[in-house]
C-alpha cells in the first residue's frame, strides 16, 4: 500500500471512530445511559498488538518540557523526555533513569549524579551532563517563560538568575554560570542547592528537569517539537502529531533500557467527557485518564471491575484576581469562601469520593499539621461582605467566573453561583473556555475568578504553598504579600524538619486568612482501564510511566 493510501485509510478509520462516538453518545443519551452493574464496561478485546490508546482530555499546549502547562502535556512529554530519575509505578519513589546512581553531600545540599554512558538522543548522540546544564539554565531563563521552571528554585542562585531582569533587554542580569548546576565531566552532574531540600530527588522525575536537545532548539526554534525536527531521549519517540486529532508514539530503539519497553505504539487522543466514555466502551480507548469521567456516569461506573479510584494529592480551587476590585479586599474573598457549602458539592453534586477542601494543601503529608480551615458560615460571610461595602450584595460589581469547557466544571460553577446568590445576594456571571484558551487567559490575568486544579509535583506542602509566593509564575491570583513570603522563606531556612513543617503550617494558616484562593475539594484518582492493560498502577500522584506498561494479549 502506498503512503498516500495508508494515510487515507488511517483518516477513514479516525472518521469512523468519531462517527461511532457520536452515534453511541446519542444512543446513550436517548436510553438514559443504562449500564449493567458489575463486570467490565464495554468491549475488553485486547488490541491485535502492543498498542495503547489514551483518552488524554485536551490537545497539549506544548511538547516542549519547558513550555508545558498541564497534565495532558506532561502525559506525553514524560514518555519523550527522561530525566535523572523516573517515579516508581506504585510508590512514586525516584528510581534510576538518566542517572544510574547518585549520592548526596553536605547534609543534602550537594548532589552528584552519575549518568548512564549508554543514554542516547534519538539522533544517536550521547546524552551528557552538559545537556542537563543547558536544559536547567533554559528552564530558569526568564525569556523561556517556563511555568514549571519554579520547581528548580532550590538550585543555588536560581531565584537571582530568573527574577533579576534587565529592564532594557528583558534578559537576566546574570550569567548562567552562577547557577548551582555544573558538568564535572560528560557523565557527572553536580547540583548545589540553596539549602537541603528533602523532596529534591522526587522532583528530578518531573518533565521540566529532563534534558532537552540544544542543537535542535537552536536550529528550529519553536518548531523543534514537530515530528520532523524533534530529538528526544525517552523510552518513546514522536511519530506523528495532528493537532486536535491524535499524537502517536513508538518505542525509541536507542533508549538505554529499550528491552524493557513492551508497547509498540501509544496514541493520545484529545477527547474527554461522553466522547471519551463512548470510545472507551467501544474498545477504541484502553485508558481514560483520571478526572475525565462525567458526573452523570460516575455512580454506574463505580461498580465496574475496570474502574479504579484512590487518594490523590491534589486540590480543585477557584482563584480570585486580587489585582482587581472588588477582589483586592480580603473581606470580599473571605465572604465568597464562607458562602460556599463544599460538603453539598462533594456529597450531592459530585458523589465520587471527593473530600471537601477546608485547606489548600491536601491531606496525606506525614508530620504536617494542617490548619483547621473555615467551615461553611453564610452569616459570617454576609457580615464580611457588608464590612467590605456591599451589604446584602448591594452595589457589588459585575464579575465573571471563568472555567474550562466540560459538564462537571459547569455544574460546579452553576452550584457555586447559586450559593453566592442565595447566601450573599450577588450574581456572578459564568464563562467557559477550551483548555488552551483558558490557560492563556489565566496566565495573562484576564479574569475575575477562575477555575484551577493543582496536582502536587511531589508529596510535600511546599508544592502547594509555593504557588502563592509573590514571584511564582503559577500565582494566578496575584497574591503579593511580604508576610506570607517571609514565612515561606523562614521555612526554607529552618534548622530541623519539624520546625520547617511548623512554619509551613503557619504559612498555610495565614494564606487561608487572606483567602486569595477558594479551595473546593480534593479530587480522588478515578479512571477507567481495560483489563488487558498491565503495569498501569494506581498511585497518589496519578503519574504513569509507560515503559512499565504492557498489553496482555489474551484474557482468561
Amino acid at each position: 500500500m502506498s503512503q498516500s493510501a495508508k494515510t487515507q485509510n488511517k483518516q477513514l478509520k479516525t472518521q469512523n471512530s468519531l462517527w461511532l462516538s457520536v452515534i453511541l453518545c446519542l444512543l446513550c443519551l436517548g436510553n438514559g445511559c443504562r449500564i449493567a452493574p458489575g463486570g467490565f464496561f464495554g468491549d475488553v478485546t485486547p488490541p491485535p498488538r502492543q498498542q495503547l490508546v489514551f483518552a488524554n482530555d485536551s490537545e497539549p499546549h506544548s511538547l516542549d518540557p519547558h513550555k508545558i502547562q498541564g497534565v495532558p502535556d506532561m502525559n506525553v512529554t514524560r514518555e519523550l523526555f527522561e530525566g535523572l530519575t523516573v517515579a516508581a509505578p506504585k510508590t512514586l519513589e525516584p528510581v534510576p533513569a538518566g542517572a544510574a546512581s547518585w549520592e548526596s553531600q553536605q547534609a543534602g545540599q550537594v548532589w552528584i549524579f552519575h549518568l548512564r554512558p549508554t543514554a542516547r538522543w534519538t539522533d544517536g548522540q550521547p546524552v551528557t551532563a552538559g545537556d542537563y546544564v543547558y536544559a536547567w539554565q533554559r528552564a530558569l531563563n526568564p525569556e523561556t517563560g517556563s511555568l514549571y521552571g519554579i520547581l528548580l528554585g532550590d538550585v543555588r542562585n536560581a531565584e537571582k538568575f530568573s527574577t533579576e531582569i534587565d529592564e532594557t533587554t528583558g534578559k537576566s542580569k546574570h550569567d548562567a554560570s552562577i547557577l548551582g548546576v555544573t558538568a564535572v565531566d560528560d557523565l557527572t552532574l553536580r547540583v548545589e542547592l540553596e539549602r537541603p531540600a528533602p523532596y529534591f530527588l522526587q522532583l528530578t522525575s518531573h518533565s521540566v528537569f529532563a534534558p532537552v536537545p540544544r542543537k535542535a532548539i537552536e536550529a528550529f526554534g519553536p518548531a523543534w517539537t514537530r515530528p520532523e525536527h524533534i530529538v528526544s531521549n525517552g523510552p518513546f519517540k514522536l511519530i506523528s502529531h495532528r493537532i486536535n486529532d491524535e499524537i502517536v508514539l513508538s518505542p525509541n530503539p536507542g533508549y538505554w533500557d529499550a528491552g524493557s519497553v513492551k508497547l509498540k505504539e501509544v496514541r493520545f487522543l484529545p477527547v474527554k467527557g461522553e466522547t471519551a466514555i463512548n470510545l472507551y466502551k467501544a474498545g477504541e480507548v484502553g485508558v481514560m485518564m483520571s478526572g475525565m469521567i462525567p458526573r452523570a456516569f460516575m455512580s454506574a461506573l463505580k461498580t465496574k471491575a475496570d474502574f479504579y479510584s484512590g487518594a490523590n494529592f491534589s486540590t480543585y480551587f477557584y482563584s480570585f484576581n486580587t489585582r482587581k476590585a472588588p477582589f483586592d479586599k480580603p473581606e470580599v474573598r473571605q465572604a465568597l469562601s464562607l458562602a460556599v457549602n463544599k460538603q453539598e458539592i462533594t456529597d450531592k453534586l459530585l458523589a465520587g469520593g471527593q473530600i471537601p477542601a477546608r485547606t489548600f494543601v491536601p491531606p496525606g503529608v506525614v508530620g504536617y499539621q494542617s490548619p483547621s480551615g473555615a467551615e461553611f458560615n453564610p452569616q459570617t460571610a454576609q457580615k464580611l461582605l457588608a464590612q467590605a461595602g456591599f451589604p446584602q450584595g448591594k452595589g457589588f460589581p459585575r464579575c465573571t467566573l471563568l472555567f474550562v469547557t466540560d459538564d462537571t466544571s459547569r455544574q460546579i460553577a452553576e452550584t457555586v453561583q447559586r450559593m453566592w446568590q442565595e447566601n450573599l445576594g450577588i450574581t456572578i456571571e459564568l464563562q467557559n473556555e477550551e483548555w488552551n484558551t483558558l490557560g492563556t487567559r489565566i496566565g495573562a490575568g484576564e479574569f475575575d475568578l477562575c477555575q484551577e486544579l493543582w496536582v502536587g509535583d511531589y508529596v510535600d506542602p511546599k508544592t502547594f504553598l509555593d504557588l502563592m509566593q509573590s514571584k511564582n509564575s503559577s500565582n494566578h491570583a496575584g497574591m503579593n504579600d511580604p508576610v506570607y513570603d517571609s514565612l515561606l522563606d523562614q521555612a526554607n531556612r529552618a534548622e530541623t524538619p519539624a520546625q520547617r513543617l511548623h512554619l509551613l503550617t503557619e504559612a498555610e494558616t495565614y494564606l487561608l486568612e487572606r483567602a486569595p484562593v477558594l479551595p473546593l475539594y480534593h479530587p480522588p484518582v478515578s479512571y477507567l482501564k481495560k483489563p488487558y492493560v498491565q503495569g498501569f498502577e494506581l498511585n497518589t500522584g496519578d503519574f504513569h510511566q509507560l515503559k512499565f506498561v504492557s498489553i496482555k494479549e489474551k484474557l482468561q
